[in-house]
C-alpha cells in the first residue's frame, strides 16, 4: 500500500514538474520571440520610407539560440522562428503601418507575438506622449526665458545708442551761417522731408511728433541732428584751426588715428561770434561751405587771436547738408521684424523694430540711408520734452510736440528729453495673462498716450509680457 501511495505521489510530482517546465519553456520562447520582434521593429525603423511596399509581407527565419538550453538538437533549433513583416496602407500616402509578427510551434501548438508587441507599443506611446508633453512645456519655458533675456540684452545695447544720440543732439551744429547757403536734406515729397531744415535754415537739433504719415500704431517719429549722429569714422571728430591754417593734432600712444581726421575727410568749419558766442558756419569767398581736412585755407580765421573749429562729417562723400542726421522710428519691415513679435507671424506686425536711420551724404539721402535695428518687439514710442519757456530755470509741464519751435528756441528752451517705449518681452506665451489691457506710455495722457492693447494688438494681446522702457537725457546744447 505504501509503495502504491508513493507511486501516485511520484507521478503527481513528476506531472507537476513537467507542467512547470513546459510553462517556463513557453515563457522563455515568448521572451526570445519578443526580442526578435523588437529587433525586427528596429530594423524597420532604419528602412527608407519609399522601400516599404504596401500590401506586401516579408518572411524571415531565426534559429532558437538559448544559453544552456539542450532540449532541442541543432537541427531542431534551425529556423525555429518565422518573422513576418507586413506593410499596411492607412489610406494616406504619407502613412503606413508595419506589423511585425514572430511565429513558432511548440508541442504541436502555434504561437505568435503580435498581441504582446502591440501592448508594448501602446504602453510606449503613452509614455512618450506624457514625456513629450512635459518636455514641450520645459522647452517652451526655456525658449520664453531665452527671448526675455535677449530682449534685456538688446535694450541695454540698442538703447545706449539712442541715449548717446540724445545726449549729443546739437553737437557742433551752427547757430547761423556766415552767408546764405543752399543745401539739400531729405528728398522733396518724402515723408522724412517733413523734418527738413533745408534749403537754408539753421538745423534744429532735435524734432519729434506724431507725424502726418503713417507709423506703427500711430507712434512718434524722432529726428536728431548733430555732427555725431552718423556712424562713419569722420563723424564727431574735430580740431582747432589757427589763422595760419594749422590744426592741432590729438596725441595718443597707440590710437592717434582714432581721434584725428584724415586728410580727405569732408569737414565744415565754424567760428564763434565774439559778442553772442554763437557758432557760425564759415562760407568761403566762392560760396563753398564744406571742404576736405587738407584744404581749409579759405576757412582759416583772419585774426591771429581767433580760432575756428573743424568738424568731421563724412569720410567719402561731398556734403549735401552741413551736419549728420539720424531718424528713429518703429519699423514694420518684414525683413527686420522677428516672427516672435506680436502679429508678425501672420504678416501684419503689431510690434515692430525700433531702428536708427542714418542719412547718407548723397542724392536721396533717406533712400540710401543705413538702417540699424536697435530693439525688437516695440509697439509704441512717445517722445516727451521738458521746456523752460520763461527762462526761470524751472522746467514746464511736459509736452509731446516741439515741431513749431525754431533752432534757437529748441536750443534755449529744451532742458530734458524723455523717450517712452512700449515693448513686450519674449514671445507669445499661451500660459501667461497680462493683468491690464491699457498702458500709459508717457508721463500723462496729454504729452503721451493711453495705449489700448486689445484694439491695437488684437485678441491675443494678453499673452505677451508688456512693459514700458523710459530713457531720460539732457541734450548737449542744454549743458
Amino acid at each position: 500500500v505504501a509503495l502504491l501511495i508513493l507511486l501516485f505521489v511520484s507521478v503527481a510530482l513528476m506531472q507537476t514538474a513537467l507542467v512547470s517546465i513546459d510553462s517556463n519553456m513557453r515563457n522563455v520562447l515568448r521572451d526570445e520571440a519578443v526580442r526578435l520582434a523588437e529587433k525586427g521593429v528596429s530594423d524597420v525603423r532604419t528602412t527608407p520610407f519609399s522601400a516599404l511596399v504596401v500590401n506586401t509581407t516579408t518572411l524571415g527565419k531565426a534559429d532558437l539560440k538559448l544559453r544552456g538550453f539542450t532540449g532541442l538538437s541543432a537541427a531542431e533549433g534551425k529556423d525555429f522562428f518565422t518573422i513576418k513583416n507586413t506593410v499596411v496602407d492607412l489610406s494616406n500616402d504619407n502613412n503606413k503601418r508595419v506589423d511585425v509578427r514572430v511565429e513558432w510551434d511548440w508541442k504541436g501548438l502555434a504561437y505568435n507575438t503580435l498581441i504582446e508587441l502591440m501592448v508594448v507599443l501602446a504602453i510606449t506611446v503613452f509614455v512618450l506622449a506624457a514625456t513629450s508633453k512635459v518636455l514641450t512645456g520645459l522647452f517652451g519655458q526655456f525658449k520664453q526665458q531665452t527671448k526675455i533675456a535677449e530682449t534685456s540684452v538688446q535694450s541695454a545695447v540698442g538703447l545706449d545708442i539712442l541715449r548717446q544720440d540724445l545726449g549729443q543732439a546739437g553737437f557742433g551744429l551752427p547757430y547761423q551761417f556766415e552767408s546764405a547757403i543752399a543745401y539739400t536734406e531729405a528728398s522733396s515729397g518724402s515723408d522724412e522731408a517733413d523734418f527738413n531744415d533745408a534749403p537754408g535754415g539753421p538745423p534744429r537739433a532735435i524734432i519729434a511728433n506724431n507725424p502726418s504719415f503713417a507709423t506703427m500704431n500711430d507712434s512718434d517719429y524722432l529726428v536728431i541732428k548733430s555732427m555725431t549722429a552718423a556712424t562713419n569714422p569722420a563723424a564727431g571728430k574735430w580740431h582747432y584751426l589757427n589763422s595760419d591754417n594749422t590744426a592741432n593734432v590729438w596725441s595718443h600712444p597707440t590710437k592717434s588715428a582714432v581721434f584725428n581726421l584724415r586728410p580727405t575727410d569732408r569737414v565744415v568749419v565754424e567760428s564763434i561770434a565774439r559778442v553772442t558766442n554763437a557758432t557760425v558756419l564759415e562760407v568761403s569767398a566762392t560760396g563753398a561751405w564744406f571742404t576736405q581736412k587738407n584744404n581749409t585755407a579759405a576757412f582759416a580765421p583772419d585774426d591771429v587771436y581767433d580760432t575756428n573749429i573743424i568738424y568731421g562729417v563724412d569720410p567719402d562723400h561731398d556734403l549735401k547738408f552741413p551736419f549728420n542726421r539720424s531718424d528713429y522710428y518703429i519699423s514694420d519691415d518684414p525683413a527686420l521684424v522677428p516672427k516672435r513679435c506680436a502679429g508678425a507671424a501672420g504678416g501684419a506686425p503689431k510690434a515692430g523694430v525700433l531702428v536708427k536711420k542714418v542719412f547718407a551724404q548723397v542724392t536721396d539721402p533717406e533712400a540710401n540711408a543705413t538702417i540699424m535695428p536697435l530693439l525688437d518687439c516695440v509697439s509704441d514710442m512717445q517722445v516727451v520734452f521738458r521746456l523752460d519757456t520763461d527762462g526761470d530755470g524751472v522746467a514746464d509741464a511736459p509736452i509731446g510736440d516741439i515741431n513749431g519751435l525754431d533752432a534757437g528756441e529748441i536750443r534755449e528752451q529744451v532742458k530734458q528729453v524723455q523717450v517712452y517705449l512700449l515693448v513686450h518681452e519674449g514671445a507669445k506665451d499661451p500660459y501667461y495673462t497680462h493683468p491690464v489691457n491699457q498702458i500709459l506710455v508717457g508721463p500723462d495722457t496729454a504729452s503721451g498716450r493711453l495705449f489700448d492693447l486689445p484694439s491695437q494688438i488684437g485678441t491675443d494681446w494678453a499673452n505677451y509680457r508688456w512693459r514700458v522702457i523710459v530713457l531720460t537725457e539732457k541734450p548737449n546744447f542744454a549743458r
